[in-house]
């Protein structure tokens, strides 16, 4: 495919594509595309992120939960950066691996499980075992929120701990 016309696009059109995207794959291949795209990408990091966590991460506000859980777990404050307090795209990078390797994770273990919860017998005789959606979603769910959890409470509890010893 030729590129050329593409590249004739302002960079404002160009980081909309960028950010219309629908997962990080889709951003990684358009970023190595060329210098350009790749100037753009890096420009446009914080946007662009922004832009596509929501549709790249199913449940979105336990997966900020947990990260945010883990910042403080792990540095003792948050790295979250807010909308307009000119955030470093290195902070955002960071975070959007963050959440992209925890939603790897639960995904992985909500595969686990599944395997795990297969029926055998069915009348049918495939031994087929066909999860409802809902199941696998309410379990992504209670993995983050225990996860989290997980995190919280040597925090909340370190300083308490502390005090006793």
């Amino acid at each position: 495919m030729d590129l050329a016309p593409l590249l004739t696009l302002p960079p404002e059109l160009l980081c909309q594509i960028f950010e219309s995207a629908d997962d990080f794959s889709v951003v990684a291949a358009l970023a190595r595309t060329n210098r350009r795209l790749d100037a753009i990408w890096r420009s446009n990091t914080i946007s662009i992120c922004k832009a596509v966590i929501p549709r790249a991460i199913s449940h979105l506000p336990d997966a900020d939960r947990l990260a945010e859980a883990e910042d403080e777990a792990t540095t003792g404050h948050l790295l979250r950066q807010d909308d307009d307090d000119g955030g470093s795209s290195h902070t955002a990078l960071f975070r959007a691996k963050r959440l992209l390797g925890n939603a790897r994770c639960v995904s992985a273990a909500r595969d686990i499980w599944v395997n795990a919860c297969r029926f055998h017998g069915f009348p049918d005789g495939k031994n087929n075992c066909h999860m409802r959606t809902s199941l696998g979603e309410n379990f992504e769910h209670v993995y983050y929120v225990i996860w989290t959890l997980g995190l919280m409470v040597p925090v909340v509890m370190a300083p308490r701990l502390r005090d006793q010893a």
